[in-house]
């Protein structure tokens, strides 16, 4: 068995040091901004600024790559996404939904939760997203 390599780098700002992270809305861009998800500190993370379903974030990689697997990791708080679905895209306008559009769920505790899937769609993309379906406040 292979270890996985992580395709997105921790990253400093939204661009920084490479691609680009983006989100459908963030809580308070100073505390928790999207880029924040994927900056490996643990003490941060993205919050979105609206409640409820539609709620995404996203990460453009600067070519295209093909996703063997991902990890979500969530903080200790009661307030995330429950469900949601790993889309991908090329131009970033149109989604689809890999792994067949298997719905994940996160369960609700007071503890940071570690999500891990293989994915097996063998396509290569430039984007890939979380894609909220639902939201536990």
């Amino acid at each position: 068995m292979t270890t996985p390599i992580a395709l997105i780098p921790a990253m400093t700002s939204y661009t920084t040091p490479s691609g680009e992270v983006s989100a459908s809305s963030e809580y308070s861009p100073s505390r928790y901004a999207a880029w924040q998800a994927f900056d490996i500190s643990g003490s941060t993370s993205w919050f979105a600024g609206i409640a409820g379903v539609g709620q995404w974030l996203q990460y453009r990689f600067e070519k295209p790559h093909r996703f063997t697997s991902f990890e979500i990791h969530t903080t200790s708080s009661n307030t995330h996404a429950d469900n949601y679905i790993i889309q991908a895209s090329n131009d970033g306008l149109n989604w689809e939904n890999i792994n067949n559009g298997k719905q994940y769920s996160i369960p609700v505790t007071n503890n940071d939760t570690k999500v891990i899937d293989t994915i097996s769609d063998e396509e290569r993309f430039s984007y890939i997203r979380l894609f909220q379906n639902s939201c536990i406040y």
